[in-house]
């Protein structure tokens, strides 16, 4: 487990917590939040992580220290993922380009079918194409992915934009932080 910190000239290893025998990773990252903070309170204000940290203990402590979380939505929170797809038909796309991909965002605020976490959440899902050159055939064609996060960052603190780039933040974390750690 470890803690990045995360800003526009590159990343800071600020902590690392092992995995003690028999306990998952939330336990392990709960020590961490909690030590980062008190050690750092005014370095960072969000948490971002993939689907596993959506989980209510976890955002209600970082929520409780009046920080933000951003993390992967997945079927793990079916009731809001549910309630998200069936908003999404409803509510109108931004659309924008970055680098050679080309964002659809989709931004839906104040779901409350997350009653484990207490409060109502963010989701934003994106869609995002981009060119790929096939290997084989060296043909270019669109790859698309699909992704959704969930969030207690209110729409007037980020727009859709800032909520994707934070969303894909977290691989800088697993791509050169666990680099870094090796």
């Amino acid at each position: 487990m470890a803690a990045l910190l995360l800003h526009a000239g590159g990343e800071v290893l600020l902590d690392v917590e092992p995995l003690r025998p028999g306990e998952d990773e939330i336990a392990a990252a709960t020590r961490l939040f909690e030590r980062v903070a008190g050690r750092y309170p005014r370095a960072f204000d969000t948490v971002s992580g993939d689907a596993l940290y959506l989980h209510p203990d976890f955002c209600r402590l970082v929520d409780q220290r009046g920080q933000y979380f951003i993390a992967v939505l997945k079927n793990e929170n079916r009731d809001l993922v549910v309630d998200a797809r069936s908003l999404f038909p409803h509510t109108p796309a931004v659309r924008w380009k970055d680098g050679h991909t080309d964002i659809e965002a989709w931004d839906i605020p104040d779901l409350t079918t997350w009653p484990q976490y207490g409060k109502p959440v963010r989701v934003v899902r994106s869609l995002e194409t981009h060119p790929v050159r096939r290997q084989r055939t060296k043909e270019v064609g669109a790859e698309k992915a699909e992704w959704m996060w969930g969030t207690n960052i209110p729409q007037g603190k980020a727009p859709s934009q800032i909520i994707v780039r934070l969303g894909h933040g977290r691989w800088t974390i697993e791509n050169q932080g666990f680099n870094e750690i090796v």
